[in-house]
């Protein structure tokens, strides 16, 4: 067996593994619609589909099992859950960002990527942007991190969520003082006893939690993580990925 033919072999059996994971017979309609060696055969079920897909060259089997790998299978309200929103709440796209304080990649996304998105489709109305906590064991403070958002948000809403959101990814040292945030809460003319009893009780561990398995159970299996979604269709971003990687699928999802 050549190496070209195992490896074919080997994708396809991970677009069937896909397709079963991600009930893909949706994303394999919209797929095979835009296909014609597909679509001429008059749809797929499930006789046929393997030969279909043995058909294909090698490239279009990589393109498939790709989309179907980042699709997100989830009702819309459990992938936005409560948690902070900034932007039009009828913004026709919306980005989730499964994030940790005190990740190096995530303060990369805030500095290099996220401004771009904030400018030039938050701020546009195209795109509402939803932060959910996904603080990685190994960071010692990161849920302290995120206590001090959602003590934030407590006393000002979403408004002084993100405005506490940006104040410590701003002064990213790798490391989150319980005496910083309370500088934070400071500056934000919060009242500070109420805001360091807040966090220092964990207040909001539970919330936290919660966003941490919700993400998990997405595909979240580091920080930062992405979901966007119009509603009907949500996939999949892994990484401190570059500014077009999301202009690409967000511009797909409002067409």
């Amino acid at each position: 067996m050549s190496q070209n033919t195992s490896s074919q072999k080997g994708l396809i059996g991970a677009i069937v593994f896909a397709a079963v994971v991600v009930s893909a017979s949706l994303g394999f309609l919209g797929y095979q619609m835009s296909n014609p060696a597909l679509s001429s055969n008059g749809g797929a079920n499930n006789s046929d589909l393997l030969a279909m897909l043995q058909e294909l060259p090698t490239n279009e089997l990589q393109g498939l099992f790709e989309e179907l790998s980042k699709q997100v299978q989830a009702p819309y309200d459990t992938l936005v859950d409560d948690d902070a929103v900034m932007g039009d709440e009828n913004a026709p796209v919306t980005l989730i960002e499964f994030s940790d304080y005190q990740c190096p990649y995530c303060h990369r996304h805030f500095t290099e990527t996220q401004p771009a998105l904030l400018q030039n489709y938050v701020e546009t109305g195209k795109v509402k942007y939803v932060f959910r906590d996904f603080p990685l064991a190994f960071h010692k403070d990161a849920k302290r991190g995120a206590n001090a958002a959602e003590c934030a948000r407590e006393q000002g809403g979403d408004e002084m969520y993100f405005a506490m959101n940006k104040l410590i990814f701003g002064n990213f040292t790798g490391s989150i003082p319980m005496e910083n945030l309370v500088g934070y809460a400071t500056d934000l003319n919060l009242d500070t006893d109420a805001f360091e009893s807040c966090v220092e009780a964990g207040t909001y561990d539970n919330e936290i939690d919660a966003d941490m398995s919700a993400g998990a159970q997405y595909g979240i299996n580091g920080t930062p993580g992405f979901i966007l979604t119009n509603g009907e269709k949500a996939v999949r971003i892994t990484g401190a990925q570059p500014y077009a990687a999301f202009e690409q699928e967000i511009e797909a999802l409002l067409q």
